[in-house]
């Protein structure tokens, strides 16, 4: 009994086997085909480092269940093991891809990231300044952006004519359109067209003394008056006040850059970060023809203040 029992153990044990095999066989192929899907699925660019390693584990398993119940030996898992072995070198390979994929796209990030910060950042607000005490009273007849010349007179204003120009912008660097742009400032002889400026310094007839100009859907502005001139105590400048519908104004100063009085001017001074100081600058250069002075004086406002007119 005990050796008619044996094979008859054995037997069942091998029938056991045999359908376990037959089962994990079946189940492998199943989940062959589920690893066939992911690996023919579209993934994200960036993937869950974790979520890409569940179908490499299960494969690992399932190879170490066959080779464990069905020996290392038989046909069917030989057959399972290579397809599964295939599947785990394209995972292999594929994972290898995403994470050279993730290397490339976090440099690209890095990049763009690079070119984005000054833009993030902002451009640099323009530093307001003092009034003066000689803005117009009384606002002149003439009052465009032609200060070198006087409606009624024939004569040009004295001085080195330049055309001074720039953009409004905001903090974003996008141009702000329908904004007010006032100038005013001295003649050539240091005075300006003002009551209470009383000095001794002859008055130009010829030198309007004030502008305005409204900027148009690309910010910009252009006046055409003199450089700026020292008078007792300041350095050249020109006044700025710009309006804009929905914010304070703006009341600045523009200077010469490299003018010797800088170094002494106690408004210029008075601006402490360096940065913001040159943002007050302008270089006045000569063109290649002889022809009038340029200068540039762009113009940055802060953001728009709750209950401004």
């Amino acid at each position: 009994m005990l050796h008619d029992e044996g094979p008859t153990r054995v037997v069942g044990a091998e029938h056991h086997t045999a359908t376990g095999c037959r089962q994990l066989n079946s189940l492998m192929l199943r989940d062959a085909l589920l690893i066939d899907i992911e690996l023919a699925t579209p993934r994200q660019a960036v993937e869950d480092e974790v979520s890409m390693r569940r179908p490499e584990r299960r494969e690992r398993g399932l190879i170490r269940r066959v080779e464990g119940q069905c020996g290392n030996g038989g046909a069917d898992s030989g057959i399972m093991r290579r397809r599964l072995g295939r599947k785990a070198d394209a995972m292999d390979n594929r994972m290898s891809h995403s994470a050279n994929r993730r290397i490339l796209l976090a440099s690209a990030a890095a990049a763009g990231l690079s070119l984005a910060l000054p833009a993030w950042a902002g451009l640099l607000r323009t530093p307001s300044q003092a009034l003066g005490p000689f803005y117009p009273r009384q606002l002149p007849l003439d009052n465009d952006n032609d200060l070198v010349s006087v409606v009624g007179r024939s004569g040009i204003a004295r001085g080195e004519i330049c055309n001074l120009h720039g953009r409004i912008l905001d903090e974003a660097g996008q141009p702000v359109g329908a904004a007010r742009v006032e100038i005013w400032q001295c003649d050539a002889f240091g005075r300006y067209h003002h009551p209470d400026d009383r000095g001794d310094r002859p008055l130009d007839p010829d030198f309007q003394g004030y502008g305005r100009f409204t900027t148009g859907v690309d910010g910009g502005y252009r006046f055409r008056t003199i450089k700026p001139v020292p008078y007792p105590g300041r350095a050249p400048h020109v006044h700025f006040a710009i309006t804009v519908a929905g914010q304070a104004p703006l009341v600045t100063q523009m200077y010469v850059a490299g003018a010797a009085e800088n170094a002494g001017d106690g408004l210029l001074q008075g601006v402490r970060d360096p940065q913001a100081r040159a943002a007050l600058l302008a270089t006045f250069v000569r063109p290649a023809d002889g022809g009038d002075l340029l200068a540039r004086f762009d113009i940055v406002l802060g953001p728009a203040t709750p209950g401004s007119r």
